[in-house]
């Protein structure tokens, strides 16, 4: 008889664990890092420009996708991105796009 009642408690005490966590709980946030660096830009001629504000600096797979922009200097800061290991598109209208290979972040 005590047979019996451990394997009809055990499922019990499963369910019970399963349906007694609370909904909605607030999960532990992502560990993230800050992505910064500065960049140089060049025109079609292969003369480097003198204002680098305005570049777009985004970290690929990430969801939402984390972005940035440079400063006149080619600065840029982007914090609350996701560990992992990312590409980074820098692109800009009137120039090309590159994206970098895979970093863990």
């Amino acid at each position: 008889m005590l047979k019996t009642f451990t394997h009809l408690s055990f499922p019990l005490l499963c369910a019970m664990l399963l349906f007694s966590c609370k909904e909605g709980e607030e999960k532990e946030p992502e560990p993230t890092v800050t992505y910064d660096g500065q960049i140089e830009l060049y025109n079609e001629a292969g003369l480097r420009e003198e204002d680098y504000s305005g570049v777009e600096v985004t970290v690929l797979g990430t969801d939402p996708l984390v972005k940035g922009y440079t400063d006149a200097r080619g600065k840029f800061r982007i914090e609350g991105v996701p560990l992992g290991r990312r590409r980074a598109r820098f692109s800009k209208p009137g120039y090309g796009t590159y994206v970098t290979i895979e970093y863990n972040y």
